[in-house]
């Protein structure tokens, strides 16, 4: 927040004992060090809201305990490396209001560690990873607009208090019981939408959207 311009240089790859990089809401440029993926400590990754552009190293997570990574809106673009959380510590990922594409690496599904998932305004496509929604820390699920298909589960986790997936490919039913639930937005989906004939299963929820879906029930 000191309204940093520039590159990162990739000399920070040279700083072995690094554990927190913080260099978030400045002016910075330019594609993110590769040498930064080498640092065998760094465990925490903020470096959002700045001008970053480029793909993310494919060796990122690969050699340190990554827990939180950070990237969201610069113009970060290509796909989240498959070493992203290979040290089974990573808690959140945020990285919305980027160019990201290509699927989700199948090494998240085996990561019940994780938090939130914020990845919206994106460019993901394929189905989202089944195992993430019984995550038992999971909380925010936030991936509306970009291309993600699948269905969603019978049961959300009473855990998970926000789902916005809008603006997807998602189809098949809506869950039937969410009992933590909160904030449920899905709406430009393709969800053949029956809503339970017992709304108690939905008790916490203050934010219900699901326009532009399949309504193929009446609702009392």
């Amino acid at each position: 927040m000191n309204k940093l311009t520039g590159p990162i240089t990739e000399a920070v790859g040279n700083m072995k004992n690094l554990t927190l990089l913080f260099l978030y809401y400045n002016n910075l440029s330019g594609h993110i060090p590769t040498s930064i993926a080498t640092l065998p400590s760094l465990a925490d990754i903020r470096l959002f809201n700045n001008m970053l552009s480029g793909p993310l190293s494919p060796e990122l997570g690969k050699h340190s305990g990554l827990a939180n990574f950070e990237v969201s809106n610069n113009h970060l673009f290509g796909e989240l490396p498959d070493t992203l959380c290979l040290n089974k510590k990573l808690y959140d990922i945020v990285v919305f209001n980027n160019s990201f594409s290509g699927v989700f690496s199948t090494n998240l599904g085996d990561r019940d560690t994780l938090e939130n998932i914020m990845a919206f305004n994106n460019h993901f496509v394929g189905d989202f990873l089944e195992k993430i929604w019984s995550f038992p820390k999971l909380t925010n699920i936030m991936n509306q607009d970009n291309n993600f298909t699948g269905t969603l589960p019978r049961e959300i986790a009473h855990n998970i208090l926000r789902i916005e997936i809008g603006n997807n490919r998602f189809s098949g039913a809506v869950p039937s019981f969410a009992v933590g639930l909160r904030i449920f937005r899905a709406e430009n989906n393709l969800l053949s939408v029956t809503l339970p004939a017992d709304m108690s299963a939905f008790a916490n929820l203050t934010s219900l959207v699901l326009a532009g879906n399949q309504l193929s029930d009446s609702i009392l």
